[in-house]
């Protein structure tokens, strides 16, 4: 599986410039390993929601990957969705044995139901007891008033755009082993900018990308940057790209 953390080096809100991968590049030659393993296909449903309320089952106790997969499971029920991705997000009393907050922030993967389906997986844990571990603005600090929920958006980014591109983990992924968003990791390209005028709980933070919500509301968020097809790292929401 892949996982997401940043290194002590990179929690640092400056300007990072695009890498570009060639002959004489660190990097190595970013190209697809397996030409079947990645297709474009639609899943039947765009974003669903399933909540697990809070229980003596998950809540405030440690969960392991193979609870991971379980929930995955239930989520998916009796008729499981090869083209869907399946992320467990877990509040912030709920620990990931496997690594959560010391060896990474998330992580994707996939597995096979009893059916024969392959599924994608991951895991994407709020670090708000923590929050130096998978958190870059300022301790307290966020574009939304949420530093937990705001540095999840962020992993959620990364992993989501590599289960895209190496669903299977056999697909996207340089000579190292490292994925589109592996490359990027940690870096939020040139054009950040700083809250200056939004509150107290939010003055000051940085934001690189703004989205619609499903209020109406335009919200900002900061995102670590992935590879783009032309070997650059990218942020583009906003039809700017970083």
């Amino acid at each position: 599986d892949d996982d997401d953390r940043p290194d002590s080096d990179d929690r640092k809100l400056t300007n990072y410039p695009g890498i570009t991968t060639g002959a004489r590049s660190s990097l190595g030659v970013f190209t697809q390993t397996n030409p079947s393993a990645v297709v474009r296909d639609v899943s039947s449903f765009d974003v669903r929601e399933v909540f697990q309320p809070a229980s003596a089952t998950y809540g405030g106790v440690n969960i392991n990957d193979y609870s991971v997969w379980d929930l995955s499971l239930a989520a998916a029920g009796a008729h499981p969705d090869p083209n869907a991705i399946y992320f467990v997000l877990t509040s912030s009393e709920v620990n990931e044995t496997t690594g959560f907050l010391t060896r990474y922030c998330g992580w994707h993967s996939y597995g096979t139901t009893n059916s024969g389906v392959d599924i994608k997986v991951g895991f994407i844990g709020n670090p708000n007891r923590l929050l130096a571990a998978c958190n870059v603005n300022a301790p307290g600090v966020s574009p939304n008033g949420n530093p937990g929920v705001d540095a999840m958006a962020s992993v959620i980014a990364h992993e989501l755009e590599e289960t895209v591109t190496d669903p299977l983990l056999n697909a996207w992924y340089s000579r190292w082993g490292y994925e589109t968003g592996d490359l990027c990791a940690w870096t939020f390209g040139g054009s950040q900018k700083r809250i200056v005028n939004g509150g107290t709980k939010t003055t000051g933070a940085y934001y690189n990308v703004t989205l619609p919500s499903h209020d109406g509301d335009r919200r900002k968020y900061l995102l670590q940057r992935a590879l783009a097809p032309n070997s650059k790292c990218y942020v583009n929401a906003t039809g700017q790209v970083q």
